[in-house]
């Protein structure tokens, strides 16, 4: 909810902003786009974590497993079944 420069709500009093939405819109209106954000928060979440396993378990196979030892192991190459 966007206030006009000159209304009461643009004072920045929080207070008196929530009240006049819960006058104007109820409970509801407290809480809208609350869902969406949850989402959008979850989503990237999966994302993240998603990417920081894939990233954690590339890292130890590529050095071995071991955070002292920095040698570089080389990655295994695939055969054709012939």
């Amino acid at each position: 909810m966007l206030a006009e420069k000159s209304s009461r709500l643009a004072s920045g009093n929080m207070w008196e902003a929530l009240v006049t939405i819960w006058k104007q819109r109820g409970l509801q209106g407290l809480f809208s786009g609350v869902l969406p954000r949850v989402v959008s928060l979850s989503v990237g979440g999966f994302i993240f974590l998603g990417a920081y396993e894939q990233a954690k378990y590339l890292i130890y196979y590529v050095y071995d497993g071991s955070s002292h030892n920095l040698a570089r192991t080389e990655l295994p190459t695939t055969t054709s079944g012939s």
